[in-house]
């Protein structure tokens, strides 16, 4: 499969040999087998590289400097975290923390304080404990007066809603239908993990450059936010909108999401009203 050049494609190590094409993303449940890879890899189309643990680092530093690496933080064990520091704290590492992850709070801002890169992956949206979001939002807002914060998606977040730019949560998913792929263990290609099951765009070997955009799973989801507002539906009058970009109520349109209303809604206003008071300030 060619996928288009716009692309990033997330492939398990066991398939990227049957991928051409730019920007990869490599995901590895087993750091042993990508050493033993390593050397045959192409890796001047691979841009990231997730690994099934932090402690998995160590063995690929012949490799630091070719792509990101992303590294899931499982447990609670700060010393270990303190012992990688120096190979952690590189600009290309990320530390992973899952967003249902009973840490969540704690972690993320240990590891932030520590100057790591951190981030809460938005895989589904029942999957976060809602109550520890609302927090780290807070942290964010009020740490970044100060100081530069390294907490994603929560930081690109809070930057969409003060410049105004045009991202959702489908963007900080991973998820954006005209940018992201997604190849299973068993080679269907969709968006994400997330809607493999219900959305599959095909299999590598159907699909040829250029046929993704024409599935009709692709065009049910290139058409959704249109439909929103054709259709009047409650998404296309949410406040929560601009940033939620009904991402919450794809899989489910009846899904409870008054909690993450609440918490992007005030994510919206507290940097408005940032934004207003530093402009009465330059006019004082």
């Amino acid at each position: 499969m060619t996928p288009p050049n716009d692309y990033t494609v997330s492939v398990p190590l066991a398939l990227v040999e049957d991928l051409d094409g730019p920007a990869l993303h490599l995901r590895v449940d087993d750091c042993a087998a990508l050493v033993e890879a390593a050397d045959h890899l192409p890796w001047q189309r691979i841009r990231e590289v997730t690994l099934p643990s932090v402690d998995d680092l160590p063995a690929l530093e012949a490799y630091y400097g070719r792509v990101r690496w992303n590294l899931w933080w499982k447990g609670f064990d700060v010393g270990r975290l303190l012992d990688l520091l120096p190979a952690l704290r590189r600009q290309t590492v990320t530390v992973l923390v899952a967003p249902d992850d009973p840490d969540l709070y704690d972690k993320l801002v240990v590891g932030e304080s520590l100057s790591l890169n951190m981030a809460m992956p938005l895989t589904d949206p029942d999957a976060i404990d809602l109550a520890a979001l609302n927090s780290l939002v807070s942290y964010v807002l009020i740490t970044s007066a100060t100081r530069p914060v390294r907490i994603e998606p929560l930081v690109s977040m809070v930057k969409t809603a003060a410049d105004r730019e045009d991202q959702t949560l489908w963007d900080f998913a991973g998820e954006n239908v005209h940018r992201n792929l997604f190849v299973d263990d068993a080679g269907r290609v969709s968006i994400s993990a997330r809607l493999a099951d219900t959305h599959p765009y095909g299999t590598l070997r159907e699909i040829k450059s250029g046929e993704v955009e024409s599935s009709e799973a692709f065009r049910r989801l290139d058409g959704y936010a249109e439909g929103l507002f054709r259709d009047q539906t409650e998404c296309s009058t949410c406040r929560a909108f601009p940033l939620c970009g009904s991402w919450l109520r794809y899989a489910d349109p009846q899904y409870d999401c008054e909690v993450w209303q609440l918490v992007l809604t005030s994510l919206q206003d507290a940097v408005g009203d940032a934004e207003r008071a530093r402009a009465l300030a330059r006019h004082r």
